[in-house]
């Protein structure tokens, strides 16, 4: 077994968040030399259950293993699967993130800076599921990246956003700006206090990337309305995006995503409970 390539892979999945368990397998499977295979591995995340495969493959002809992608499936505690996505290697996305974008679905987005396409290219993105989409052969969600091409026309800055929302955040402070971005680009709902109507009702803060902006929700995680002005800018951003991008936002980077005639299973719209003052998890957005 290479010992350095063994150290390189389980490097890669201990950055991800995944349990030391796994690491026995990942060598006794080296040792092996198995051409392909997965581990499996399980975590729990409150009343869900997040289930785990890595997927490796050894070169054709050097003793060299490759870390490809990782399956994740969501879970209720009883096995019922939710919903699916394949996480590519390459996007740099840790397992907790992985389970908020499966959570959440479209209504969040991780940012990601210097990641990589298939052909070596180095990029920013941000990258969201897709629940409106068809799902893959494997039953899996489409994985839609939004290069910052994408946003060319309207940039997306993050400060810009926040400073730009139509209702006002009890804690949308200079001293909690920091915690608050971390959190929006690892696609964690950010949990605030919204002023309406000259009342104070709890709501979520969530970055929606098709449309490049920062959406306030309620307490259920539905959208608020915003003032039609603001509307019909998204709406033309939206039309602009897609006719002169084309592919852009498309499944997956350097990649393209087949999807058949499978109906797309039913979305869940659980509320959440997820709070702000968090630890952060990244850098500040500006796409």
């Amino acid at each position: 077994m290479n010992v350095e390539n063994f150290e390189t892979q389980k490097n890669a999945l201990e950055w991800r968040g995944f349990p030391e368990e796994v690491f026995e397998e990942l060598k006794r499977k080296m040792e092996a030399g198995e051409e392909e295979f997965s581990l499996k591995c399980t975590k729990h995340m409150g009343d869900e259950l997040l289930h785990l495969e890595p997927q490796f493959r050894k070169h054709s002809e050097r003793d060299i293993y490759y870390f490809n992608r990782y399956l994740a499936v969501l879970t209720d505690k009883n096995g019922k699967e939710l919903v699916r996505a394949s996480i590519k290697r390459s996007w740099q996305i840790p397992i907790d993130e992985a389970y908020n974008m499966l959570k959440h679905g479209s209504k969040v987005a991780v940012y990601k800076e210097g990641i990589y396409n298939d052909e070596g290219q180095q990029f920013n993105a941000c990258i969201a599921v897709n629940v409106d989409q068809e799902l893959n052969e494997d039953g899996s969600l489409n994985i839609n990246i939004y290069h910052e091409s994408y946003y060319k026309k309207y940039p997306f800055d993050l400060d810009n956003a926040l400073s730009r929302l139509p209702v006002q955040i009890k804690e949308l402070v200079p001293e909690n700006i920091g915690d608050i971005k971390a959190a929006l680009i690892s696609a964690t709902p950010v949990e605030v206090t919204v002023v309406k109507d000259g009342e104070e009702v709890p709501g979520y803060l969530t970055i929606n990337a098709k449309v490049g902006r920062v959406d306030v929700r309620d307490a259920k995680m539905k959208l608020l309305e915003t003032p039609k002005k603001r509307q019909d800018v998204d709406v033309k951003q939206k039309a602009e995006n897609a006719e002169t991008q084309g592919q852009n936002a498309s499944p997956g980077a350097g990649e393209t995503e087949t999807a058949d005639d499978e109906k797309k299973k039913p979305w869940q719209n659980r509320q959440q409970n997820v709070k702000w003052n968090r630890d952060k998890q990244g850098k500040g957005m500006s796409v």
